[in-house]
């Protein structure tokens, strides 16, 4: 039971949400429903017609997909023969005939877009949507467009080398450029201490007994 509500009063708004289904099957305007079932506007009529919906089983609700499917076939059956025209005599020139139409041609092209569109929402039969922020020519926004290159370099200037080369990889993986690319940067390393190369001992020769007493012999 929805809570502030009697078991009355739900079904009297269950029994209200019927009747809008069933006028809105028949044909009736939402503004129409609304006067007809005192609803305070046409909003609040599409409001309970929506709330209704969902309350609906699935096979209901195929069902009153299948009648509004119907209903813009016979849409477009109408529009499309408005647009076909039909004969009539040619008032300047007697004994040949001319083609008429009791509506605008664009209006006429108008009314059928939008029984497509219509259609092609209530059976999902467009393509999902994909937004993209792109740039000039369609071209991928890269993240350090407009960004001043000494205040970039100023920035990295901050960074090791190593630090420098994986930030520009992991840009490019971010613009589309590549995963990991080898790419230079003209920022100037940070210095650092030169580097002093490691001492490797050298072995020094054996000296032997008998070459010791040789060096004592010549002195």
């Amino acid at each position: 039971m929805q809570r502030g509500r009697t078991a009355a009063q739900i079904a009297a708004v269950r029994e209200r949400h019927r009747q809008v289904l069933e006028l809105n099957l028949r044909g009736l305007t939402f503004q129409q429903i609304a006067v007809q079932l005192g609803y305070k506007n046409e909003s609040s009529a599409r409001t309970a017609w929506a709330s209704a919906l969902r309350l609906i089983s699935e096979v209901e609700r195929e069902q009153i997909r299948k009648v509004h499917g119907e209903r813009l076939q016979r849409m477009r059956a109408k529009v499309w023969g408005e647009m076909a025209g039909r004969e009539a005599p040619d008032p300047a020139n007697p004994g040949k005939k001319i083609i008429v139409y009791n509506y605008p041609i664009p209006d006429l092209i108008d009314r059928a877009l939008k029984i497509e569109i219509r259609e092609a929402k209530l059976f999902g039969l467009d393509a999902p949507t994909r937004n993209e922020v792109s740039g000039p020519e369609g071209q991928p926004i890269s993240l350090l467009a407009g960004v001043d290159a000494k205040d970039l370099e100023r920035r990295l200037n901050r960074l090791t080398t190593e630090e420098q080369s994986t930030f520009i990889q992991l840009l490019n993986k971010m613009d589309g450029r590549g995963t990991f690319e080898d790419v230079e940067t003209t920022a100037t390393s940070v210095a650092t201490e030169p580097s002093v190369p490691a001492v490797v001992p050298v072995p020094m020769p054996e000296l032997r007994d008998g070459d010791a007493k040789g060096d004592d012999s010549k002195k």
